[in-house]
This record gives structure tokens, sequence and C-alpha cells, in this order.
């Protein structure tokens, strides 16, 4: 309790927790006289935090030595850049992998040779440990990544392409919006339709478009000639036919 950076309850953990800043890592010193060091970034700082912490005990006034130290475990990550079906590895690899997504959502991948464990992930990330070597971390990282590749999950697999939308044809509109109608309320009136027939001039507007050509001196002196108005039979669904009043041009 008299060091720094210490931490140490029993009713949680047997062990005192020491933690340093530089190299940056914690350690778990036991009673017994055991210490892990963890966290540490290579073989070297591991070392090297070892020792420092053995240093500090002595100064705490107990007789400790510096002894036995060895690499019980290497943890490395890696990423491939795309996506993994877990379920080829699962049945290609049966005897060597286990995948239970209920329980864990990566699969659990055991190399025999050298001996480590691999934790894939569908996005192409993995997580190797157990080792105790570096080369045993990077044969297993080689492993891993020609079984990933070989189930590289395609764009397809990755996001399944949405359905194509039905053809607006007319007989599905008409389908939708009498429903739609049906369901708001009374059915709508029909709009009146134009019937394609001949046009037919009026004769009084005929009439009156000649008398004011002529009063305004249009007829005979190359003024602008207004023509008569045009009127155009209507007929609405009930079988009525309508006429529109005629328009007289406005006098120029």
């Amino acid at each position: 309790m008299r060091a720094r950076n210490a931490e140490y309850n029993p009713k949680k953990f047997a062990a005192a927790i020491v933690r340093l800043r530089e190299p940056k890592c914690a350690a778990l010193i036991f009673a017994s006289g055991k210490m892990v060091v963890t966290g540490a970034r290579n073989e070297d700082d591991t070392r090297l935090a070892a020792r420092r912490l053995a240093k500090m005990v002595q100064k705490l006034g107990h007789e400790v030595k510096f002894t036995e130290f060895r690499i019980q475990n290497i943890v490395g990550t890696g990423d491939v850049g795309y996506p993994v079906r877990l379920e080829g590895i699962a049945d290609e690899r049966d005897s060597e992998s286990s995948y239970e997504p209920e329980l864990f959502p990566g699969l659990i991948y055991r190399v025999t040779e050298p001996r480590a464990t691999v934790l894939v992930f569908v996005s192409g990330k993995f997580v190797v440990t157990g080792a105790k070597k570096r080369s045993t971390l990077i044969r297993a990282a080689e492993i891993i990544t020609e079984v990933m590749d070989r189930h590289r999950k395609t764009d397809a697999q990755a996001a399944p392409a949405a359905p194509a939308p039905a053809p607006a044809t007319a007989s599905v509109l008409a389908a939708s919006s009498s429903s739609s109608s049906s369901a708001a309320g009374p059915r709508p009136r029909a709009a009146p339709r134009v019937r394609a027939a001949e046009a037919t001039v009026d004769p009084a507007a005929r009439r009156l478009v000649q008398r004011l050509n002529v009063e305004s001196g249009a007829v005979g002196a190359g003024g602008a000639v207004a023509a008569a108005p045009t009127v155009r039979s209507v007929s609405r669904p009930g079988g009525s036919t309508a006429r529109r009043r005629p328009t007289v041009p406005r006098r120029r």
C-alpha cells in the first residue's frame, strides 16, 4: 500500500494491482511472490516492466529476486478488410472450429500446428491468442487468413437486393386508387370528358366579330382580323351535354 499507483482489495481480488506509465502496463503481484505483467506492446517492454516492479518491491523492504521470466501469452489482432461467412468456416472446419452465435458473436478457431486460438468475426477482424512466440502468432494469422479468404462474403450475400417494384400499369393504379377512396369516404365524382367532335361556330358570334372588324378598319386595311370563337361539346358521365358560352375576342 506504500507504493504509487497500487491497488489492493483482498475482498475482490487476492493480488495487488500496480500500474506503470513507462512502459505502459499493469502487474498483478501475489503474496506467494509470483508476478504477472500484462498490457505491454512487445517482449522487451514486458521484461523491462517486470524488472522495474521487482526493484520497486526491493525498495519497499522485501528480499526478492528477479527470476524465471518467460512469455506465457501473446495476443495479436488483424483485419482482412472484407466480411466473411462464419457458417461456411464452421461447416468446412467442423473439428477445429466452434460457432454459437447465440452465445458469442465470433467463431472460435483452434490452430493445432502451431498451437494457438483465433477469434474470427463476420466483419473480417480476428484476434490470435495463446501463442508464446512471435513466429507462432504470425503463422496462425497466415493460416486463418487463408481460411477466411475461401469464405469471403460477396456483395449479394452481404446486402440482399431489394425486390423490384411492380410496374405501374393502369390496372394497378386503378385498383389502388379505388381501394383508398372507398376507405376514405364516398367515391368521388368523375371529371367531365371532352368529346372528340367537330367544332362548331356560333352564328351570333360570327356576326359580332364581322361587325367589330368592319368598325375597327381591320377588313380591307391590312389590320389584324379577329376570328369567330369555336364551341366544343362537353359530355358528362350522366349523358347530358353542356355547351360552353362562346368567348368574344377582345377588340384590338
